[in-house]
Formats: structure tokens, sequence, C-alpha cells
């Protein structure tokens, strides 16, 4: 038996995020916040038009799409935050080059920011690697705010644990990923994310017969800790 799941998006306890925010984990996902990222920038009540000045604090205010801000929140700084937020940048460049302007988006109406409630973004990749990414991304007008951890949304409005409130227009949720719930009996080892532990050959050693692959499996490396997600 091969299990092949995959997973599901983890809230951390936020219950709010399930229905005011929107996954970014299927096709049908990306063309969602697409489709949505469009209505913005062919809105004639949003139309891209030049800011004064790059201020990080202006995503940390009450405005939201009503023609004069459009507040994109990707929460988590992941691989899926952190290359979301460099495609978003890049679709809103692409557009403003349409109109004729050759904008960064910190200097249009659109502010895009990556919110990670950890130090820095791609945790637990190479420090040289992530140092490469966070600097393209803030060359593409992306904000990142670290060690900024959501603990509650209501409707429109992301609460941080600083007590800073954003304003936004479109959430994006890529914060963590939780294997697909499974119960396994007898009970097998699991990970505080309910990804199951396999041995090297992707076998569940209780039962060398079933195999698991992909996001719902977690592999240890020889001091006993589970390998990146990405490194599978």
């Amino acid at each position: 038996m091969v299990i092949c799941l995959g997973s599901s998006t983890k809230y951390f306890g936020i219950e709010e995020a399930k229905t005011n925010t929107v996954p970014f984990r299927s096709i049908d996902d990306a063309i969602l916040v697409h489709n949505k990222i469009q209505s913005f920038l062919v809105s004639k009540n949003s139309e891209i038009r030049i800011k004064t000045k790059k201020n990080d604090d202006d995503v940390k205010t009450n405005r939201k799409s009503n023609g004069n801000n459009i507040n994109i929140i990707i929460v988590g700084g992941g691989a899926t935050g952190v290359s979301l937020g460099g495609a978003i940048a890049d679709l809103i460049r692409d557009q403003a080059k349409l109109k004729g302007n050759n904008l960064m988006p910190f200097e249009t109406n659109l502010n895009v920011t990556i919110v990670e409630a950890l130090s820095n973004i791609l945790t637990g990749w190479n420090s040289e690697l992530v140092s490469k990414a966070r600097l393209i991304l803030e060359s593409k007008g992306v904000r990142v705010l670290p060690n900024s951890k959501v603990f509650k949304i209501e409707h429109d409005n992301l609460f941080l644990n600083d007590g800073s409130k954003i304003d936004s227009s479109l959430i994006i949720w890529t914060d963590g990923v939780k294997g697909y719930e499974i119960k396994v009996g007898p009970p097998t080892d699991k990970t505080n994310n309910d990804r199951i532990i396999v041995n090297r050959f992707c076998q569940i050693d209780k039962y060398p017969n079933i195999f698991v692959i992909g996001d719902i499996a977690a592999v240890k490396d020889s001091q006993g800790k589970v390998f990146h997600q990405l490194l599978r």
C-alpha cells in the first residue's frame, strides 16, 4: 500500500483565518488569487497611481481597497509565500508598464507585504540564499515584516502581536501545512504537524508493506531531526 494523501492548510488555531483568508494550495486557489489581483489592477476605482514616498509604515494603517491603497497581504514567509510575493510584484509592474509607467509596486497605491512570525523568511534555508531572496523581494518593492505574528483576523483586518492592525484588500494564507489527517491503527509515529514518520525507504517501521510519500511523509536524518519538506 502507498499512502500519498498530501497535506492540508494549518491555521495555528486562528479559526477566523479559515473564512477570512485565501489559501494557496491548489490550481483553483491560484486562479482565485490571480483573478482577484487582476480585478484590482483593472478597476477604475483602484487605478495604479504614484505615491509620494516609500514608507513601510504605510501598510500598518487603516487603508484598504477604497481607491487609495490596495494592501495585498501574504501570511507566511516560506517558499510559497516568498515566490508568490515576487510573482505578484512582477504582475503589478507589468501592468504598470502597459499603462506607460515604469513603476515599482512601492511607488504605486498597491502594497505587497509578506508577514512572517519568525525573525526572517525561509526558515531553515542557507543564510546566503535567504539574504539574496530578501534583497530580490525588496528590489521588487515587496515589504517583509519579520517577527510579526498574526493572532487574530476580523474580516479585512489582520492583527499582529505588536498591537498593530493591517487593513487588507486580500489576505493570502501560506503560513503552514500539516499532513492530511488519517488514522492508522495501531497508532504510528507522527510529527506535530500530523506527518507520518517513515524510514529512508519511505516505509512505516511498524508496517513495512505500507509506504508513505509526498507531503504527508516525514523522514528523519541520522540525528533524528526531520528533513525540511523541500528536501525530501
